[in-house]
């Protein structure tokens, strides 16, 4: 078993994450964004960052190389409209894509960098981590977190109407 805070501070036990959240064994900050027979794109439960989303493949995979043809189709056409949903939030300038194959569940992070990410010195894939802390530790305000889930809801409104 692991151990997940999330942005709320409540903290979730369990095996794998992926599976919890799709299961709705996990409460997502904002909740499902959009979902699609084989994704689900939801808010990073626990870094409070705007924007900071997650698709997550429903089934427990750890590569997408796993993937079936209609998962290849569905994840091409998700992190496209993920992506290009954060283009209307604003202070938005670019994000980092990161899909990482030692997690159990296949998921890939959309990392958003606005201006106040500015006060962290980093280069291109060496500030995840320091991005992260450094909002863990100073996002975590009560206006921080209603910012957090207003994008969410600027996120879901976007794939409403797309």
């Amino acid at each position: 078993m692991r151990q997940y805070t999330d942005i709320f501070g409540k903290i979730w036990e369990m095996e794998c994450m992926g599976c919890a959240i799709t299961n709705g064994e996990m409460e997502i900050p904002g909740g499902i964004l959009h979902e699609t027979e084989c994704f689900q794109i939801h808010q990073d439960p626990t870094n409070p960052i705007p924007g900071f989303l997650i698709i997550s493949l429903k089934r427990h995979i750890g590569s997408f190389t796993e993937f079936t043809p209609q998962e290849e189709q569905e994840f091409t056409d998700l992190l496209y409209n993920a992506r290009d949903s954060l283009n209307h939030i604003e202070g938005f300038k670019f994000c980092t894509i990161i899909q990482e194959e030692r997690a159990p569940h296949f998921h890939a992070w959309i990392l958003p960098y606005y201006d106040w990410m500015t006060e962290i010195e980093h280069g291109p894939l060496d500030a995840v981590i320091p991005l992260l802390q450094y909002a863990k530790k100073h996002w975590n305000t009560e206006d921080k977190i209603k910012l957090v889930l207003e994008t969410a809801e600027k996120i879901r409104a976007y794939f409403a109407m797309n």
